[in-house]
């Protein structure tokens, strides 16, 4: 999935419990020999939303990796919006 991420987006934990921050990458290359990877930014990441996590929604706290279509993160008006019901 590396090469075709195109943006990543911030969520915040508790209180604010929500999407705040989105960034286009502009590189992903390896971290010296681990099996990490450095994310380089194509600019300073700038403030979304917030997209809350609904406290009764489908979807819950992301924990890890989630992917979406960038359409649908900046669509959204809440969690469930981008990974509740996929078309």
């Amino acid at each position: 999935m590396r090469p075709q991420i195109k943006y990543i987006a911030v969520y915040q934990v508790a209180p604010q419990s929500a999407i705040t921050y989105v960034a286009p990458v502009s590189s992903i290359e390896p971290w010296r020999e681990t099996n990490k990877f450095v994310v380089n930014f194509a600019e300073q990441a700038r403030k979304i939303g917030p997209i809350p996590l609904l406290k009764n929604g489908i979807v819950k706290a992301p924990q890890s990796i989630r992917y979406t279509k960038y359409e649908r993160l900046v669509n959204a008006h809440s969690l469930d919006d981008i990974w509740g019901k996929l078309p």
